[in-house]
């Protein structure tokens, strides 16, 4: 015969060890994109409004030449009308990537290794 007891003790323990291992590990990363300890900088060329990192701003100019170059030949490509300018926002992070938003006129991208 199986002690009830014993196994709701069992079980108890093991939720607790699972709830302590899932949030051991979750708490090593951070899920908050907003990165207010960066010293953000925000640079604005005919076409686009770059908010960057001061640290980043070499990247920043490196990516507003290639975005302003490609504009003109996008928008004719496309048809397209834009509300106004592009926010775009660059990043340092682990891996490089990055996500358009066309309802709210934004892309982000995320560099590494620069």
């Amino acid at each position: 015969m199986i002690n009830t007891g014993l196994m709701k003790n069992i079980y108890f323990w093991m939720a607790g060890l699972f709830l302590f291992c899932l949030f051991h590990e979750v708490s090593a990363y951070s899920f908050n994109r907003n990165q207010s300890h960066l010293n953000w900088k925000v640079a604005e060329t005919e076409h686009f409004r770059f908010y960057f990192d001061k640290k980043m701003e070499p990247v920043a100019e490196y990516v507003a030449g290639i975005a302003e170059n490609l504009y003109k030949s996008k928008i004719d490509r496309y048809n397209i009308v834009l509300p106004g300018k592009v926010e775009f926002v660059v990043r340092e992070d682990v891996v490089s990537n990055g996500f358009a938003n066309p309802y709210q006129n934004t892309l982000n991208i995320w560099v590494s290794d620069w």
